[in-house]
């Protein structure tokens, strides 16, 4: 039997990378729950391909997800020193190693928010939007400090509430596309 590997990025997947204010790990649990639907039977493995794998143990990554995750989440992609001269394509590297290494005649997918770590025609690439601030405010209208703050303060819930939508989506997509990749 073929393995399916999952390469799984944690910074802008799951969680934000720009957004203070949002909890580290706020989305495994629906990064888990679309993995537990899209793969009831756990032929999917996956491997961290984050930057985080640098700074922790495998023991220690696996301790941001739940307990029935720790045995999908078999390996860490390897360190190419390559990265930090170019980051263009690096990610991709790491994995192609990494198969070649330990599953030759697999299937791969990785979940990412930088394309550039990808070739550009990279197929196995599910890229998780950007969610930047969308609500641009014009600090230059002459309102009171009390005005420019009520409407930031709107303006960041509107943004948080298309955010979580946003999300919704993107979790929906990727239990598909895991649907698909898991009968390969």
């Amino acid at each position: 039997m073929q393995k399916h590997i999952l390469f799984l990025d944690f910074d802008g997947v799951l969680h934000s990378d720009f957004d203070a204010y949002e909890t580290p790990f706020s989305q495994v649990s629906n990064f888990c729950d679309a993995v537990r639907r899209a793969d009831p039977n756990c032929r999917i493995d996956i491997v961290i391909s984050s930057m985080w794998r640098l700074s922790e143990s495998l023991d220690q990554l696996r301790a941001h997800f739940p307990t029935d995750f720790h045995k999908r989440i078999v390996d860490i992609t390897p360190d190419l020193s390559d990265f930090d001269l170019s980051p263009n394509g690096s990610r991709q590297r790491e994995i192609e190693l990494w198969m070649h290494e330990h599953a030759r005649d697999g299937h791969w997918l990785a979940v990412d928010d930088r394309a550039n770590y990808f070739d550009p025609a990279c197929k196995n690439l599910f890229l998780v939007p950007d969610f930047k601030l969308m609500a641009a405010i014009d600090l230059q209208m002459p309102f009171s400090l009390m005005q420019t703050i009520e409407l930031q303060e709107a303006a960041l819930s509107q943004w948080h509430t298309e955010v979580a939508q946003l999300r919704v989506a993107l979790w929906k997509k990727l239990e598909l596309r895991l649907l698909n990749f898991a009968v390969l």
